[in-house]
């Protein structure tokens, strides 16, 4: 295989919205959302609620500009910090952050974590 084929996500941007609309996306195929974004919030929302994941500073380095993960967490840390591959997943979540017109929408994760909190 030629070594000149592989991408270096430390230089070559990660493609948001192919990741969103495949894996995590309120679009994408039930089987992914279900494996890695509703699997995962449940368990870090029962992991916050029984009090073994706390702090006041989290930091985290995700694949890519998701934040999905950390929706559970917001209630639980005060400050949050997001460590990103490069610039492209930073103005990725920029715009989500501004709410511009074309950031991904995280809304149905934030309904998932309002349904995990016993909230409509």
């Amino acid at each position: 295989m030629d070594p000149s084929s592989h991408k270096f996500y430390h230089k070559d941007h990660v493609d948001a919205n192919k990741l969103y609309d495949t894996y995590t996306g309120a679009g994408a195929d039930k089987k992914h959302t279900d494996e890695l974004l509703f699997f995962p919030m449940k368990l870090i929302f029962s992991e916050v609620k029984s009090g073994r994941l706390r702090g006041s500073t989290l930091i985290d380095h995700s694949v890519g500009p998701v934040i999905f993960h950390l929706l559970p967490l917001c209630k639980y840390f005060k400050d949050i910090t997001i460590l990103e591959l490069n610039e492209h997943c930073v103005k990725v979540l920029q715009k989500w952050l501004n709410k511009e017109e074309d950031a991904l929408d995280w809304s149905h994760a934030a309904k998932i974590v309002a349904e995990l909190e016993g909230n409509r």
